[in-house]
């Protein structure tokens, strides 16, 4: 297999000179990492989980980087992320029922995660945001 860290194909040599996330770059300020766990086009474990652990190789500090999986049950009354992950569980089955696995699968990427995460992501960062 070819070794991500050092690309041979002079394609490759250039996407990885553009490529902040493997030139040693960590966030400085708070992230938040969100997608499904059943997406059939960008693979949840392969994608966000690959950014989670290679931030905290790098010391970046649990809370810093927050991950979603809007595809997952709430963990309980404190999870932020609880009317998200009910909202997101609530389309999936709406859209199963009306058209199947086809259907989930056809907008699982494009059309049931995207509101769910823009709206986890606009109540997650408005924490930070400065009083007005």
């Amino acid at each position: 297999a070819a070794n991500p860290t050092a690309p041979q194909h002079p394609l490759r040599q250039a996407a990885f000179r553009n490529d902040l996330l493997r030139q040693d770059w960590t966030p400085t300020q708070p992230m938040l990492l969100c997608g499904g766990n059943a997406d059939p086009t960008v693979f949840f474990s392969l994608n966000t989980m690959a950014a989670k652990a290679y931030f905290n190789s790098k010391n970046v500090p649990d809370p810093a980087v927050m991950v979603l999986d809007v595809d997952s049950v709430a963990s309980g009354p404190t999870d932020p992320f609880a009317a998200v992950k009910v909202g997101f569980a609530t389309l999936k089955g709406n859209t199963f029922t009306a058209g199947g696995a086809t259907a989930v699968l056809r907008e699982y990427h494009g059309g049931l995660v995207p509101p769910f995460c823009n709206a986890a992501a606009r109540a997650y960062f408005s924490q930070f945001a400065p009083p007005v």
